[in-house]
């Protein structure tokens, strides 16, 4: 079995950096950051086995 999440890292007070994702949210408000995937494997219990994959985006 394998859990996925997509987060967002908020990084708007992070301003020399160049690369941040900007995104429109509801109403006049945005996202400045990082997009964030993860992979987690676990057994048929749930129990986490490790992480399968992470993957920090810009995009």
């Amino acid at each position: 079995m394998v859990a996925y999440d997509w987060s967002h890292l908020d990084y708007k007070k992070h301003t020399k950096k160049q690369e941040l994702v900007t995104k429109n949210k509801k109403g006049n408000a945005k996202q400045i950051g990082y997009d964030l995937q993860g992979s987690l494997a676990m057994d048929e219990k749930g129990n986490p086995l490790g992480a399968l994959a992470q993957k920090l985006g810009n995009k």
